[in-house]
């Protein structure tokens, strides 16, 4: 019993801190979320389609409410372009960001501190008692921090401003639809 007492009691103010800051409730349905994952899944295998070899894409999807973002690093301008007429014929889509660059695929160093700032921004967020950060996705690609989502215009601000923080941030690339 002493034991569940002290585990308890550090786990108490975790779970209030939680449940404060609306981490325990995510607004976004379940169905949402199906339907993002789904749409993640149709846009890997339509750039599946092309045929592009590994060595000359390196990339990660991420949805949101039938939006897409596309980021990473493609070998040239006719890879994207195959890229994006092929993601042109996904139906139901309301938008795509094709936000890669040109040029090689990120190194480990970089990919571990990519990670590094894509944490610090999800915690940084989930903190705040504005933002909402089921409401946004995050991710970062050689210091370039992409926020995605469907916010207030006052909640766009504060989550940029925020993640402007970070240390090791370079840029922040807003993919947001404006809402109310």
């Amino acid at each position: 019993m002493k034991k569940f007492n002290i585990l308890f009691l550090f786990t108490l103010p975790l779970l209030l801190a939680a449940c404060s800051n609306g981490l325990l409730s995510n607004n976004s349905s379940i169905q949402q979320q199906i339907s993002d994952d789904n749409l993640s899944l149709q846009v890997l295998d339509h750039i599946n389609e092309i045929g592009i070899y590994k060595k000359d894409l390196h990339f990660n999807i991420i949805t949101r409410d039938h939006y897409i973002l596309l980021v990473g690093q493609a070998k040239n301008a006719d890879v994207m372009h195959k890229i994006d007429k092929q993601l042109a014929t996904i139906k139901g889509v309301k938008g795509i960001y094709n936000e890669l660059r040109i040029g090689k695929p990120r190194d480990f160093l970089v990919e571990v501190t990519d990670s590094w700032i894509t944490a610090s921004v999800k915690a940084k967020l989930a903190y705040d008692n504005l933002v909402n950060a089921f409401h946004i996705k995050v991710i970062t690609e050689k210091g370039e921090v992409f926020l995605i989502g469907s916010v207030t215009n006052e909640v766009s601000e504060a989550a940029t401003n925020l993640t402007r923080k970070i240390k090791g941030v370079k840029l922040v690339s807003r993919v947001f639809h404006i809402i109310g």
